[in-house]
């Protein structure tokens, strides 16, 4: 019996980049649905729509889909500042204005908070289910 010791083929640019689109993505979806779900949620439930947990736990989820450890780093500041961005441009089609000072004080956490959400500790399990997204791009559409 032989092994084989020749590494993976290394993932091309775009591949690195398509890893990280779900980070920002949802990470937009989450902010924009923070911000109308301040004024839509009844108030027992509003505190949800405004924690910085919610979006800490949203951000670990949305790391979890990289296939990498690097791409989870990344994945999890990009994740918590794409929540920002996407929070301030609800703000701004609700009518309300953006600070720049908030902003800059959430993206400083995002950089330095993402990182250890996204990429520290041991990477659990993920679901069959869940288990195509987290593969490599070059890999999702090949059965095992």
């Amino acid at each position: 019996m032989t092994t084989s010791t020749t590494a993976p083929p290394a993932a091309s640019p775009l591949a690195s980049v398509a890893a990280l689109a779900p980070a920002v993505v949802g990470g937009l979806a989450i902010g924009v649905l923070t911000s109308f779900g301040q004024g839509w949620l009844p108030s027992a439930l509003n505190s949800l729509a405004n924690s910085a947990g919610s979006w800490s736990v949203a951000a670990l989820l949305l790391a979890l889909l990289a296939p990498r450890r690097w791409a989870a780093v990344v994945a999890g500041v990009l994740a918590l500042a794409a929540m920002m961005a996407g929070y301030d441009l609800a703000s701004v089609l609700r009518g309300f204005s953006v600070s720049a000072g908030v902003t800059l004080f959430w993206v400083t956490a995002a950089v330095v908070v993402g990182p250890f959400l996204g990429g520290d500790g041991p990477r659990p399990a993920v679901p069959d289910g869940l288990r195509p997204l987290r593969r490599r791009p070059a890999e999702r559409g090949a059965r095992r």
